[in-house]
């Protein structure tokens, strides 16, 4: 059996002085969770203020998109979430992912370099493998006072052994990618950094600047690819990626087609 590599807990004080103006301005770092997403809602239900981030250094129960489970492993990832409060148009409310997948793309590039790319709607990749994900949620949403729990897990210091076996063709780290380990504090840093810039902007209506970077980082985009909306397949070749019209795919059928970002999940077919 592998003996887990024992890495440096994220130190909280690597946040003391964070220069943001929402985001991380309180933040909190615990051992292991079952979900840094449920930390967060009961945080909001305690009426801490937007930006409070709760960091873990592992999840029990990690959760994707769909209620697809997330594999936490413990010291290895950044997994955190924030309390958000926008006062923004409901129609906006689907650019909150897209704002958090290019900011984060522009804080991994930041902290190390390396320039993962979006798969829509809410995943960052390398190639055809899983860096990072994020997951927006709302309970009983008051339109007169929206909250969201916005969360990230990003895989920083795996090596392929420190992924679960059935994941381990789909799944990658910075530190894969990178032939060596990353400072997770410098990067949760940034994270909350880059965040903090491009939720400013969300909130000052600049969503044409979010979806202009979300095409810029976009993967699969003239790749061939099995979109799945409900229990509906379609496939063709992704002709572009946009907040306002979704993903729009040349289909095998020959017909173009814009289909619905927000309900749709992708996966890359063999040439």
């Amino acid at each position: 059996m592998t003996t887990p590599r024992a890495l440096p807990p994220l130190d909280p004080a690597a946040f003391v002085g964070i220069a943001t103006e929402r985001i991380g301005r309180k933040p909190f770092v615990v051992a292991s969770v079952s979900s840094t997403n449920d930390v967060a809602f009961d945080f909001l239900a305690g009426g801490l203020p937007e930006g409070t981030t709760v960091f873990a250094g592992g999840q029990t129960r990690g959760r994707g998109r769909k209620g697809r489970s997330w594999h936490s492993a413990p010291g290895l990832g950044l997994w955190f979430s924030t309390i958000l409060r926008p006062t923004i148009p409901r129609e906006n409310y689907s650019a909150i992912t897209a704002m958090a997948a290019v900011a984060l793309r522009q804080a991994i590039e930041t902290a190390t370099g390396f320039a993962p790319r979006i798969a829509w709607p809410n995943d960052l990749v390398a190639g055809p493998r899983k860096l990072g994900g994020i997951l927006v949620e709302a309970r009983n949403l008051d339109p007169e006072s929206p909250a969201f729990v916005l969360g990230v897990g990003i895989d920083v210091n795996q090596t392929l052994a420190d992924f679960a076996p059935e994941i381990r063709d789909r799944a990658t780290s910075l530190a894969i990618e990178l032939g060596r380990d990353v400072d997770r504090a410098g990067l949760a840093l940034e994270c909350l950094e880059c965040l903090d810039v491009w939720y400013s902007r969300l909130l000052r209506g600049d969503v044409a600047h979010i979806d202009e970077e979300l095409r810029a980082g976009a993967a699969l985009v003239g790749q061939r690819v099995a979109l799945e909306i409900g229990n509906q397949i379609h496939r063709g070749v992704v002709r572009s990626v946009s907040l306002r019209e979704g993903i729009t795919l040349l289909l095998d059928s020959g017909e173009e087609r814009a289909f619905p970002g927000e309900q749709a999940s992708m996966r890359l077919l063999p040439t």
